[in-house]
């Protein structure tokens, strides 16, 4: 029997010329003429690598009048709400004619036809935008300006606030003194409404979300930075009545780098909300908060958040989200800010704060004990308990998350109630008496052996964590007293004894 060689691992092995051969081979078969990497003159494999594109470039044009695309840079939502130009059609049916243009506007005004007016100023704003630039034409401007201040007050139209809103908010081109003289004529016209449109907070947050003017660069905005918009800001901005932190607040977080942002003002901007107007900005912010979706968020959007919180719609929605928000190590330094802003705004009278409250308080991830959102926090809750009515809601929640399923228990409630008893004793021991004394009053089945165990463990604890002992003389005090008050097993228990 013949015995069978075995290769040698050199015959095994493809050589450049069969290399060369099998390519030739597959040519010829297929006769499919692929894209060679061969050179025309060469022998050997040569690779010719092509890094041209044939993707058109896009041209930037002076004038950002495209307010789709200013979005489209940010995210794949639509996160940067949209001022579009639909405007103009209310002024499709005046034939401008710029030496008539005052006398006309002077003949509407007495006959009292300030419809006419409106679309009129609509058209002479439409005029300006020439493509992708602007093209002002000085008189018809003075005239515009001349009669928003005699007339401002019977000029309701929606359509010419969104047409000026709409120069400003495309006014990044703008030279400064054009821009100047189209916020005071938005200011004036605003001033003089006894109600503003939903379009100002869309054109704020527009403008306040900004646009990525490069890779690396900084988001900018158009307007509401310059000194002499301040007045309109502070109109669009009063009704949400919002309270920013204090300088201490920050060195309290224990965080390094974190200070006062420099959009945050230091006075507020009113000191009770309009429930009215923040109706009116409510029918835009519902639907903008649907849009906000995803992890692919511009930075600006928490700035822009942090200025609205003063109204409880926007913390709740702000609440609602952060399980994810802060899984995001990249937002951390502005959820630590918007951590900050809402426990300054939390007020336990409201409905949805007693959520938003309840909320923040069963946050469990891993990403809420790093220094950048644990120190932020504390700062946080330690602030809305400076209100007796935010010190019942967060030991209420605390207590019947404790007292719940454990699989449902978070590990951070006792320690956040040693916090609170040891930054607040007398608050915080008469909110824990309150609540304990309604779950005895409802009479469940094992309430009594529940809340026994619960506070041999909180006091027990309490005592080993710090100096002192519990003040059973407050608690004792403020359970008798509102036991001897008790009403109905369900009626809620007032703070003031």
């Amino acid at each position: 029997m013949e015995r069978k060689k075995h290769k040698r691992l050199n015959d095994t092995i493809m050589k450049p010329e069969d290399l060369k051969k099998s390519r030739v081979k597959i040519q010829k078969v297929s006769n499919i003429a692929g894209p060679s990497t061969s050179s025309a003159t060469g022998g050997g494999i040569k690779a010719k690598l092509d890094f041209r594109t044939t993707t058109v470039p896009v041209q930037k044009s002076n004038l950002h009048l495209g307010a789709q695309a200013g979005s489209l840079v940010q995210s794949s939502h639509v996160v940067r709400p949209i001022v579009d130009d639909r405007w103009k059609e209310f002024g499709e049916t005046i034939n401008l004619n710029i030496d008539t243009f005052a006398k006309s506007i002077k003949e509407s005004v007495e006959l009292d036809k300030f419809n006419k007016v409106a679309r009129m100023l609509v058209a002479a704003l439409k005029s300006f935008i020439v493509g992708d630039k602007l093209k002002v034409e000085l008189r018809l401007l003075g005239t515009i300006a001349e009669t928003i201040k005699s007339h401002g007050d019977k000029l309701n139209h929606v359509h010419l606030h969104r047409g000026l809103l709409y120069m400003i908010s495309n006014s990044r081109a703008f030279p400064d003194n054009i821009l100047q003289l189209f916020l005071s004529m938005t200011t004036c016209l605003a001033k003089q409404q006894p109600m503003l449109d939903k379009c100002y907070i869309a054109a704020f947050l527009h403008d306040a979300i900004g646009v990525n003017t490069g890779l690396g660069t900084a988001n900018r905005c158009a307007w509401i930075e310059k000194p002499y918009a301040q007045e309109l800001v502070k109109m669009i901005m009063s009704p949400f009545a919002t309270i920013f932190p204090d300088d201490e607040m920050y060195p309290a977080c224990q965080v390094e780098g974190l200070t006062m942002a420099e959009y945050i003002p230091k006075e507020r901007y009113a000191e009770r909300e309009s429930l009215e107007q923040l109706a009116v900005f409510l029918e835009f912010l519902k639907p903008w908060f649907d849009n906000i979706r995803g992890e692919v968020l511009p930075k600006p959007l928490f700035r822009a958040l942090c200025l609205l919180c003063g109204y409880d719609h926007v913390r709740f929605f702000i609440a609602s989200r952060l399980d994810v928000w802060i899984t995001l190590q990249k937002f951390h330094r502005e959820i630590s800010e918007l951590l900050l802003v809402l426990g300054c705004n939390l007020n336990a009278d409201k409905d949805l704060d007693k959520d938003v409250i309840d909320i923040l308080l069963k946050l469990n991830t891993k990403n809420m004990k790093t220094r950048t959102i644990s120190g932020p926090f504390s700062v946080a809750i330690r602030k809305a308990c400076e209100q007796p009515t935010n010190v019942h809601a967060v030991f209420e929640s605390l207590i019947h998350n404790e007292t719940g399923p454990p699989q449902n228990r978070s590990p951070a409630n006792l320690p956040t109630m040693f916090m609170l008893l040891t930054f607040q004793a007398v608050e915080s021991t008469k909110a824990l008496a309150m609540v304990c004394t309604r779950e005895l009053i409802r009479e469940r089945d094992g309430c009594i052996k529940m809340l026994r165990s619960f506070l041999r463990e909180l006091i027990r604890a309490f005592n080993h964590t710090k100096s002192g002992e519990f003040p059973f003389s407050v608690f004792a005090e403020t359970m008798l007293n509102a036991m001897l008050k008790r009403g109905e097993a369900n009626a809620p228990i007032g703070l003031k004894l």
